[in-house]
């Protein structure tokens, strides 16, 4: 057995083992499963800590040539944003065993902040930065985006998107990974380009394949065909749907179903009977809650950390008494927002789950740049909060 075969075998046998025991499982067994001795083990690993670390370095190598491969031809800033998105959600959906690693058993551990496999995770940090700047530079991302707040948003909804998928044990629909996208477009688009790209350019391609499938036939009808008459680029229709046969189940399927538009604005009709004339602004709760939630970070930055690292990133925390409260508190937002939603300040394409992904995301990445940070004393702590908040609200108000 050559060398990078036996390492190969033992990071293999290491993932699949420390998936469902973490840093209880013992050397022996995972030596064992890879066939070979402890002492050869030992050889290529420093201890426990570093072969599990190995393993996210190992994996985030592979996605991280995945991802360049699945960017070659795609030239528009938005469209490699969606690309970096749902490819990323995908990989690790697919992938549950390093996701748990990933999650539950590397993230909630700080010394892997200061192992080389986080270099790799940067370097996913730093494509989104480029993407943004290009976007900046090319007039379709607004001009005065901070990079560092929306990099932080964007992997922090990434990174509790996948913790929920963990969690509920299902794996994420393409249309749940465009509901979690719609939240992050309004952060970044100036206003020609939402009004240039309307959310709607799914339900385009939709009614576009109806259309097509039904005059032209299935077989007869290609990608290109259905990109021409929806008015987007082909390597949109990909940003939607995986392939011409997903196109169609799920033209299938929004023909099984009311028209989402006709029904939202029907439940707007039936509770507005019952909103008195004068209330107080559900965006300005929202907007105190988000601060309030990222405030934590820097009025207690101890707290914080334990919450994060010892919270949202450890797997027991969703089976405590702890998440009880704290997702009873949580409720909170999802109230708000839905009572947000049934007024019109509130946009019916997002969800009150993902709103919560969403903030929840952005404060355990900012919070964490803070903490792991080499210039603590030059952030502006309280400017990066005001304006994360305002990222918030952009992305959720219908203003």
């Amino acid at each position: 057995m050559n060398i990078q075969t036996a390492r190969k075998r033992i990071l293999a046998s290491a993932e699949e083992i420390m998936a469902g025991s973490g840093m209880n499982a013992k050397i022996s067994h995972i030596a064992a499963r890879a066939g070979v001795s402890d002492s050869v083990l030992y050889h290529y690993f420093k201890n426990k800590e570093d072969l599990l670390f190995s393993i996210a370095e190992e994996r985030l190598r592979d996605l991280r040539d995945a991802m360049e491969e699945q960017l070659l031809g795609l030239s528009d800033p938005l469209s490699r944003l969606r690309k970096l998105f749902f490819f990323r959600l995908h990989y690790l959906d697919k992938n549950k065993n390093y996701g748990n690693l990933l999650m539950f058993e590397c993230r909630s551990n700080m010394a892997f902040y200061t192992h080389p496999a986080f270099s790799q995770a940067r370097w996913f940090m730093a494509l989104l930065g480029q993407i943004l700047k290009d976007g900046m530079g090319t007039g379709v991302f607004r001009s005065d985006l901070n990079v560092w707040l929306v990099r932080d948003a964007v992997f922090g909804l990434l990174d509790l998107a996948n913790i929920h998928h963990l969690l509920s044990e299902t794996t994420g629909s393409l249309q749940d990974y465009d509901t979690l996208f719609s939240l992050v477009e309004p952060m970044i688009l100036n206003s020609q380009s939402r009004e240039a790209c309307p959310v709607d350019k799914r339900q385009r391609i939709l009614r576009a394949a109806e259309t097509l499938f039904a005059q032209k036939g299935y077989e007869n009808t290609t990608i290109q065909d259905l990109a021409t008459a929806a008015g987007v680029g082909d390597g949109t229709v990909y940003d939607y749907f995986r392939n011409k046969e997903d196109v169609l189940f799920h033209t299938l399927k929004a023909g099984f179903q009311p028209s989402e538009h006709r029904k939202g604005f029907q439940a707007h009709l039936m509770v507005a009977e019952d909103v008195p004339a004068q209330t107080p602004s559900v965006l300005e709760n929202i907007e105190g809650f988000i601060r309030r939630q990222l405030l934590i970070g820097l009025i207690q930055p101890s707290f914080a950390k334990l919450f994060i690292v010892n919270g949202i990133f450890h797997r027991k925390f969703y089976d405590s008494e702890a998440f009880i409260d704290f997702n009873h508190y949580m409720k909170t937002l999802d109230q708000l927002v839905h009572t947000g939603q049934i007024e019109g300040t509130v946009r019916n394409t997002i969800s009150p789950e993902g709103v919560r992904l969403l903030v929840l995301g952005a404060f355990s990445h900012l919070t964490l740049r803070w903490l792991i940070s080499d210039k603590k004393t030059d952030i502006d702590k309280a400017g990066e909060i005001n304006a994360m908040t305002d990222l918030m609200i952009r992305s959720i108000s219908t203003d």
